[in-house]
């Protein structure tokens, strides 16, 4: 039996299905994402993911859709982006988080979120940005 290189021990790869759930052309099967791609798509499901809504997991998920329908000030403003940072810190282990900015728009009921972090497998950072929009 051949000794693992010290490489191929540290690294360590992602995958997941497309949200999409898109069929390959050729083969049918679904499509996967791989590494930063699957990190990305992790963090925007967790981010999007009210309470409640997971079995026995009452407080998984960022729950920032509820403060779509709360006054646009600095302290709800703080209030997301530390909801965030609890929410990333205490469920994703695929990576660390860098930074938070929200930008709210109180005349278009609009939250523009920004998330960078750095998935455990990578060097580089990288950056998921979600768009809310209260509608009426």
């Amino acid at each position: 039996m051949a000794a693992e290189s010290p490489q191929s021990k540290l690294s360590v790869f992602y995958k997941d299905f497309n949200m999409g759930l898109e069929a390959h052309p050729v083969t049918g099967a679904l499509l996967m994402v791989k590494n930063a791609d699957a990190v990305k798509q992790g963090v925007r499901n967790l981010i999007m993911t009210n309470y409640l809504e997971r079995p026995y997991r009452s407080r998984y998920g960022g729950n920032i859709r509820q403060n779509l329908f709360e006054l646009f000030d600095s302290g709800t403003i703080e209030d997301i982006k530390a909801d965030i940072t609890f929410c990333f810190n205490s469920n994703m282990r695929r990576a660390e988080l860098v930074s938070v900015n929200v930008d709210a728009s109180a005349d278009t009921n609009f939250l523009n979120i920004d998330i960078v972090f750095r998935p455990i497998n990578q060097v580089n950072n990288e950056q998921v940005n979600i768009k809310l929009e209260r509608l009426r």
